[in-house]
């Protein structure tokens, strides 16, 4: 059975369509290979990419996905907070 975090984290991440999780994951992941170890520095760097991300998005469907993952860290900070922890503790999917 789940706990509580892992449980925020799945649901987080469920927000968003299946290939898009893969790329959202990624961009946790990248956060966390550059040095950030804890979860809220890890949910403020991915919500810093995202912002640099949006000005040299090229197609729609990477600025949707930008978009709605913005949306989904102010929304739902506890849940970003919960995946962020679940993939420095586990790895990313």
């Amino acid at each position: 059975m789940m706990d509580q975090n892992a449980s925020a984290a799945a649901s987080w991440l469920a927000k968003f369509p299946e290939p898009s999780q893969r790329v959202v994951a990624s961009w946790f992941a990248y956060v966390i290979s550059k040095g950030t170890t804890d979860p809220e520095g890890i949910v403020a760097k991915v919500t810093i990419f995202c912002g640099l991300k949006q000005q040299w998005a090229v197609t729609p469907a990477t600025r949707q996905l930008v978009n709605l993952t913005r949306q989904a860290l102010e929304d739902d900070p506890g849940g970003a907070l919960g995946y962020a922890a679940k993939i420095l503790q586990e790895g990313p999917p």
